[in-house]
Protein backbone atom coordinates (compact mmCIF):
# COMPACT_ATOMS: atom_id res chain seq x y z
CA UNK A 1 0.00 0.00 0.00
CA UNK A 2 3.09 2.57 -0.15
CA UNK A 3 4.96 3.96 -3.24
CA UNK A 4 7.49 2.15 -4.51
CA UNK A 5 10.88 4.26 -5.14
CA UNK A 6 13.73 1.07 -5.54
CA UNK A 7 14.27 -1.79 -7.09
CA UNK A 8 14.41 -2.47 -10.65
CA UNK A 9 10.29 -3.26 -10.40
CA UNK A 10 9.95 -0.51 -7.97
CA UNK A 11 8.61 -3.01 -5.14
CA UNK A 12 10.52 -1.42 -2.27
CA UNK A 13 9.42 2.21 -0.64
CA UNK A 14 12.32 3.13 1.92
CA UNK A 15 15.98 3.27 1.68
CA UNK A 16 16.28 1.14 4.95
CA UNK A 17 14.24 -1.44 3.50
CA UNK A 18 15.70 -1.74 0.34
CA UNK A 19 19.61 -2.21 2.01
CA UNK A 20 18.65 -4.45 4.47
CA UNK A 21 16.94 -6.43 1.97
CA UNK A 22 19.74 -6.40 -0.54
CA UNK A 23 21.83 -7.60 2.49
CA UNK A 24 19.91 -10.56 3.24
CA UNK A 25 19.01 -11.94 -0.30
CA UNK A 26 22.28 -10.21 -2.38
CA UNK A 27 24.41 -11.15 0.24
CA UNK A 28 23.63 -13.93 2.00
CA UNK A 29 23.89 -11.44 5.16
CA UNK A 30 21.25 -12.38 8.18
CA UNK A 31 20.23 -9.32 9.22
CA UNK A 32 17.44 -7.80 11.91
CA UNK A 33 14.03 -8.09 10.54
CA UNK A 34 15.03 -9.16 6.18
CA UNK A 35 15.39 -13.30 7.02
CA UNK A 36 17.54 -14.44 3.94
CA UNK A 37 15.61 -16.09 0.94
CA UNK A 38 13.94 -19.29 0.81
CA UNK A 39 16.41 -21.91 -0.46
CA UNK A 40 15.97 -21.90 -4.23
CA UNK A 41 16.77 -25.54 -3.99
CA UNK A 42 13.65 -26.34 -2.12
CA UNK A 43 16.43 -28.28 0.81
CA UNK A 44 13.97 -26.13 3.51
CA UNK A 45 14.32 -23.69 5.89
CA UNK A 46 17.95 -22.37 7.16
CA UNK A 47 18.82 -21.97 10.49
CA UNK A 48 21.09 -19.15 11.12
CA UNK A 49 23.29 -19.50 14.05
CA UNK A 50 23.10 -15.67 14.41
CA UNK A 51 23.06 -12.28 13.08
CA UNK A 52 25.94 -10.98 11.13
CA UNK A 53 24.97 -7.75 11.43
CA UNK A 54 23.81 -5.89 14.90
CA UNK A 55 20.85 -3.71 14.34
CA UNK A 56 23.49 -0.48 15.13
CA UNK A 57 25.46 -2.02 12.60
CA UNK A 58 22.51 -1.64 10.09
CA UNK A 59 21.66 1.95 10.70
CA UNK A 60 25.08 2.84 10.21
CA UNK A 61 25.16 1.19 6.51
CA UNK A 62 21.82 3.12 6.00
CA UNK A 63 23.01 6.19 7.49
CA UNK A 64 26.30 5.99 4.95
CA UNK A 65 23.71 5.34 1.78
CA UNK A 66 21.43 8.11 2.42
CA UNK A 67 24.41 10.31 2.58
CA UNK A 68 25.64 9.27 -0.60
CA UNK A 69 26.06 12.55 -3.05
CA UNK A 70 24.24 12.73 -5.88
CA UNK A 71 25.85 12.17 -9.53
CA UNK A 72 25.77 14.99 -11.18
CA UNK A 73 26.27 16.47 -14.83
CA UNK A 74 29.31 17.73 -15.99
CA UNK A 75 28.05 19.97 -18.87
CA UNK A 76 29.99 19.91 -22.10
CA UNK A 77 29.06 22.86 -24.91
CA UNK A 78 29.61 20.17 -27.76
CA UNK A 79 26.99 17.73 -25.83
CA UNK A 80 23.80 20.72 -25.96
CA UNK A 81 22.43 19.50 -28.81
CA UNK A 82 22.76 15.91 -27.66
CA UNK A 83 20.30 17.54 -24.73
CA UNK A 84 17.67 18.65 -27.23
CA UNK A 85 18.13 15.17 -29.14
CA UNK A 86 16.79 13.35 -26.38
CA UNK A 87 13.31 15.34 -25.35
CA UNK A 88 13.28 15.16 -29.10
CA UNK A 89 12.66 11.47 -29.69
CA UNK A 90 10.81 11.21 -26.52
CA UNK A 91 13.34 9.95 -23.90
CA UNK A 92 12.49 12.62 -21.56
CA UNK A 93 9.16 11.17 -21.35
CA UNK A 94 9.98 8.73 -18.98
CA UNK A 95 13.49 9.70 -18.08
CA UNK A 96 12.61 13.24 -16.33
CA UNK A 97 14.98 15.32 -15.96
CA UNK A 98 13.49 16.96 -12.99
CA UNK A 99 11.25 15.01 -10.82
CA UNK A 100 9.71 17.33 -7.67
CA UNK A 101 12.65 18.80 -6.13
CA UNK A 102 15.24 16.29 -7.06
CA UNK A 103 17.07 17.95 -10.62
CA UNK A 104 19.12 15.74 -12.85
CA UNK A 105 17.23 12.49 -11.83
CA UNK A 106 15.87 11.42 -15.71
CA UNK A 107 13.39 9.24 -14.59
CA UNK A 108 9.57 9.38 -13.82
CA UNK A 109 10.36 6.76 -11.04
CA UNK A 110 7.22 4.67 -12.57
CA UNK A 111 6.36 1.10 -13.66
CA UNK A 112 6.30 0.80 -18.11
CA UNK A 113 5.80 -1.97 -20.30
CA UNK A 114 9.25 -2.34 -21.87
CA UNK A 115 7.74 -5.43 -24.15
CA UNK A 116 8.55 -8.61 -25.01
CA UNK A 117 12.23 -8.23 -25.09
CA UNK A 118 12.56 -7.18 -21.52
CA UNK A 119 10.48 -9.68 -19.64
CA UNK A 120 12.17 -11.00 -16.56
CA UNK A 121 10.53 -11.79 -12.83
CA UNK A 122 13.12 -9.00 -11.63
CA UNK A 123 13.61 -11.24 -8.61
CA UNK A 124 16.15 -13.44 -7.77
CA UNK A 125 14.60 -15.93 -5.25
CA UNK A 126 10.87 -17.44 -5.17
CA UNK A 127 8.56 -17.82 -7.58
CA UNK A 128 6.94 -14.83 -9.49
CA UNK A 129 3.30 -14.10 -9.05
CA UNK A 130 2.05 -11.55 -11.22
CA UNK A 131 -1.33 -12.22 -10.23
CA UNK A 132 -1.04 -10.70 -6.78
CA UNK A 133 -1.93 -7.27 -6.67
CA UNK A 134 0.11 -4.31 -6.68
CA UNK A 135 3.04 -7.06 -8.21
CA UNK A 136 4.80 -5.87 -11.46
CA UNK A 137 4.30 -7.70 -14.29
CA UNK A 138 7.67 -9.40 -16.12
CA UNK A 139 7.90 -6.60 -18.73
CA UNK A 140 7.43 -3.97 -16.43
CA UNK A 141 10.20 -1.81 -15.03
CA UNK A 142 10.61 1.44 -13.40
CA UNK A 143 12.38 3.67 -15.23
CA UNK A 144 15.96 3.87 -14.09
CA UNK A 145 17.55 7.42 -13.16
CA UNK A 146 20.16 8.28 -15.92
CA UNK A 147 22.15 10.30 -13.17
CA UNK A 148 25.54 8.89 -13.16
CA UNK A 149 24.73 6.34 -16.14
CA UNK A 150 27.99 7.14 -17.94
CA UNK A 151 29.77 5.67 -15.22
CA UNK A 152 27.29 2.59 -14.86
CA UNK A 153 28.37 0.20 -17.19
CA UNK A 154 26.91 -2.59 -18.24
CA UNK A 155 23.92 -1.51 -18.49
CA UNK A 156 20.23 -3.29 -17.43
CA UNK A 157 19.14 -5.34 -15.02
CA UNK A 158 20.77 -8.25 -15.72
CA UNK A 159 24.16 -6.36 -17.76
CA UNK A 160 23.19 -7.69 -20.95
CA UNK A 161 24.31 -4.06 -22.38
CA UNK A 162 27.62 -3.70 -22.31
CA UNK A 163 26.96 0.37 -24.26
CA UNK A 164 24.69 3.05 -23.91
CA UNK A 165 23.61 2.29 -27.56
CA UNK A 166 22.67 -1.27 -26.93
CA UNK A 167 20.84 -0.65 -23.72
CA UNK A 168 18.59 1.70 -26.00
CA UNK A 169 18.27 -0.70 -28.42
CA UNK A 170 16.61 -3.14 -25.93
CA UNK A 171 13.34 -0.76 -25.34
CA UNK A 172 9.77 -1.68 -26.76
CA UNK A 173 6.56 -1.91 -25.23
CA UNK A 174 5.60 1.56 -24.15
CA UNK A 175 9.10 3.34 -25.56
CA UNK A 176 9.40 1.54 -29.39
CA UNK A 177 8.27 4.85 -30.96
CA UNK A 178 10.89 6.72 -28.72
CA UNK A 179 13.64 4.05 -30.05
CA UNK A 180 12.29 4.37 -33.40
CA UNK A 181 12.78 8.30 -33.75
CA UNK A 182 16.19 7.32 -32.14
CA UNK A 183 16.84 5.03 -35.06
CA UNK A 184 16.02 7.10 -37.82
CA UNK A 185 18.51 10.18 -36.38
CA UNK A 186 21.22 10.39 -38.70
CA UNK A 187 24.79 8.43 -36.86
CA UNK A 188 26.13 12.43 -36.29
CA UNK A 189 22.84 13.11 -34.38
CA UNK A 190 22.60 9.79 -32.66
CA UNK A 191 26.62 10.28 -31.35
CA UNK A 192 25.99 13.85 -30.38
CA UNK A 193 22.65 12.24 -28.22
CA UNK A 194 25.17 9.66 -26.51
CA UNK A 195 27.58 12.33 -25.59
CA UNK A 196 25.23 13.95 -23.72
CA UNK A 197 24.56 11.25 -21.71
CA UNK A 198 28.22 10.98 -21.32
CA UNK A 199 27.95 14.07 -19.23
CA UNK A 200 26.20 12.36 -16.46
CA UNK A 201 28.57 10.75 -14.26
CA UNK A 202 29.03 10.07 -10.86
CA UNK A 203 30.69 12.81 -8.27
CA UNK A 204 33.95 12.23 -7.66
CA UNK A 205 35.07 12.61 -4.26
CA UNK A 206 38.49 10.51 -4.29
CA UNK A 207 41.29 10.66 -5.80
CA UNK A 208 40.43 8.25 -8.44
CA UNK A 209 39.15 9.80 -11.44
CA UNK A 210 36.11 8.02 -12.91
CA UNK A 211 37.84 5.85 -15.46
CA UNK A 212 39.29 4.31 -11.82
CA UNK A 213 36.79 3.56 -10.88
CA UNK A 214 34.50 2.67 -12.82
CA UNK A 215 34.93 1.52 -16.90
CA UNK A 216 33.46 4.41 -19.90
CA UNK A 217 30.58 3.27 -22.39
CA UNK A 218 32.87 1.85 -24.79
CA UNK A 219 35.48 0.51 -22.81
CA UNK A 220 33.76 -1.68 -20.91
CA UNK A 221 34.56 -5.24 -21.44
CA UNK A 222 33.99 -8.40 -19.56
CA UNK A 223 36.71 -9.66 -17.94
CA UNK A 224 37.32 -13.37 -17.97
CA UNK A 225 38.93 -15.49 -14.90
CA UNK A 226 42.10 -15.79 -15.66
CA UNK A 227 44.69 -18.27 -13.68
CA UNK A 228 47.73 -16.97 -11.28
CA UNK A 229 50.13 -17.65 -13.89
CA UNK A 230 48.51 -15.23 -15.94
CA UNK A 231 47.56 -12.70 -13.39
CA UNK A 232 50.32 -12.75 -10.60
CA UNK A 233 48.35 -12.30 -7.45
CA UNK A 234 51.13 -10.26 -6.43
CA UNK A 235 50.47 -7.26 -8.96
CA UNK A 236 46.91 -6.89 -8.03
CA UNK A 237 46.31 -5.76 -4.30
CA UNK A 238 43.98 -8.22 -2.28
CA UNK A 239 43.77 -10.10 -4.86
CA UNK A 240 44.34 -14.14 -4.28
CA UNK A 241 44.03 -13.50 -0.56
CA UNK A 242 40.08 -14.94 -0.82
CA UNK A 243 39.06 -18.77 -0.93
CA UNK A 244 38.90 -18.03 -5.15
CA UNK A 245 42.53 -17.32 -4.99
CA UNK A 246 43.40 -15.38 -8.57
CA UNK A 247 39.46 -15.84 -9.90
CA UNK A 248 38.28 -13.29 -8.49
CA UNK A 249 37.83 -11.24 -11.28
CA UNK A 250 34.47 -11.52 -12.84
CA UNK A 251 32.23 -9.88 -15.30
CA UNK A 252 29.59 -7.07 -13.54
CA UNK A 253 26.47 -9.23 -12.42
CA UNK A 254 27.90 -12.77 -13.15
CA UNK A 255 26.49 -15.12 -10.59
Amino acid sequence: GRVGRFGWKAQVSGLEDFVLTACANEMGLEVPGHPQAADPLGYGERNPAGLDMSSDECKLLVTYVAALPSPEERPVLSAERGRELLSQVGCTDCHREQLGSVRGLYSDLLLHDMGPGLIDAGVYYGPEEESSPGVPKSQEWRTPPLWGVADSAPYLHDGRARTLVEAIRTHGGEARESLARFEALPAARRTELIAFLRTLRVRKSSQFSNRDLRLNDEEFLPLAPRPSSTIPARSLPGLGSGPQGPFMLRPVGMR
